[in-house]
């Protein structure tokens, strides 16, 4: 067992009222994981039946009694994997505590899955739409680079600011629901 001053052994802090806004907690069984996104040593706490057990930095594949075992994998804007592999190599996704962004995420996809569906939709358009931007503020730069005038690419600066600000917050909105795509959301 490690020092008392390593945290090992304190119990998992129930998630407060704004602690969505920087943390996430997935539970599988006994077990639990808690992200602090703000983290600068960009680690993760594993729990085993409410108590600290383990730190790792991210990525990280937590190896468990009897084999199994529990990757934990954050993305730019958030969870990518949160994954509990048990003993005869079954994967189970973990699932968000009560009171994450997660969990809201799911219980609004859960009790109105047409505003979720239509959120997600929404989401994924604007990322695409912000990559397509971005493709074309990219030629258009390396166009003027070579004499090149290509006008009709450039993007005014106040649409540029809003798809970016929309982009960021479809990543957060693709991340509650621990969606990821490279292309996309990295």
């Amino acid at each position: 067992m490690a020092e008392e001053t390593d945290g090992y052994g304190e119990p998992l802090a129930p998630m407060g009222r704004y602690d969505a806004l920087w943390r996430s907690v997935f539970l599988h069984g006994e077990y639990a994981i808690d992200i602090n996104f703000y983290d600068s040593e960009e680690c993760v706490d594993l729990y085993r039946d409410g108590l600290k057990v383990d730190r790792g930095e991210l990525p990280m594949t937590f190896e468990l009694e009897g084999g199994a075992q529990i990757e934990v994998e954050t993305a730019f804007w958030g969870m990518k994997t949160a994954r509990f592999t048990d003993h005869l190599g079954e994967q189970h996704e973990m699932r968000p505590a009560p009171g994450s962004g997660e969990y809201m995420r799911a219980r609004l996809e859960r009790e109105r899955p047409l505003l979720g569906a239509f959120i997600a939709a929404v989401s994924w358009s604007v990322l695409v739409i912000a990559v397509a931007v971005f493709v074309a503020n990219a030629v258009h730069f390396f166009a003027k680079l070579f004499g090149i005038d290509l006008q009709f690419l450039e993007v005014p600066t106040w649409l540029g600011v809003s798809i970016a600000i929309a982009a960021a917050l479809a990543g957060i909105e693709r991340a509650l629901r621990l969606r990821h795509n490279p292309w996309l959301d990295s």
